[in-house]
């Protein structure tokens, strides 16, 4: 890709385009598990802060730390033109994890609440989850639905978001980093104390959580 810083990680190579030199630039941070795109984000420049912008990863490669390192190259980013990387205010199940884990581990904050309840639920109810079963588990849940996506949610421990008079909505409508982080290693990981099947102990993929269980 022209124009486009490539990093490798593992098997996977991601490239990380345009540079937020100036308000309202933008960009975007691409995946690729050999020619397969299998992640995806995009950025925008806004005031004093680097915001995340719909950020998604292709079911096969879920719970691999790959959104993770998505996130990790525009920290790195920010840091560098000294901005505050910032989530979107809209967001699905995994986004809103992903933020409240980093919260959890003092590395983020709420910066803006959702005192209004504003519906900011990026997607209709479950819908990224049932979309996740269906193509990941055809054969043992054939067409999801509420019930099943609902207790697949349970087990993925994903936060749900409250019902408002106007939508869905999640209590904080932005997220920032804080600034300290710049000065401490940029590493956003470890903020799933548990995988479901376990982690890789060997090869490319060595410390990352198993998408399936071993057989």
């Amino acid at each position: 890709m022209r124009d486009c810083k490539q990093t490798r990680r593992g098997r996977v190579r991601f490239y990380t385009c345009g540079q937020p030199d100036e308000m309202g630039a933008d960009g975007n941070v691409r995946a690729y598990l050999g020619s397969k795109e299998i992640g995806s984000l995009k950025w925008r420049r806004g005031s004093r802060k680097l915001i995340v912008e719909n950020i998604k990863v292709n079911p096969g490669g879920q719970r691999e730390g790959i959104g993770t390192a998505m996130y990790e190259l525009v920290l790195q980013m920010a840091c560098d033109y000294k901005l505050q990387m910032a989530s979107g205010t809209e967001r699905s199940v995994f986004g809103e994890s992903f933020w409240k884990k980093q919260v959890n581990k003092k590395r983020a904050r709420c910066a803006i609440s959702n005192s209004d309840k504003s519906p900011n639920y990026w997607g209709g109810p479950l819908n990224d989850l049932e979309e996740r079963i269906a193509i990941e588990n055809p054969n043992e849940y054939g067409e999801p639905d509420y019930d099943r996506a609902a207790k697949e949610m349970k087990k993925l421990e994903v936060p749900k978001p409250r019902r408002g008079s106007e939508g869905f909505y999640w209590p904080c409508r932005q997220y920032v980093v804080k600034k300290g982080q710049c000065r401490q290693d940029g590493s956003l990981k470890g903020v799933r104390s548990k995988c479901r099947y376990g982690r890789y102990t060997r090869g490319p993929r060595k410390g990352l959580c198993r998408t399936r269980p071993r057989r």
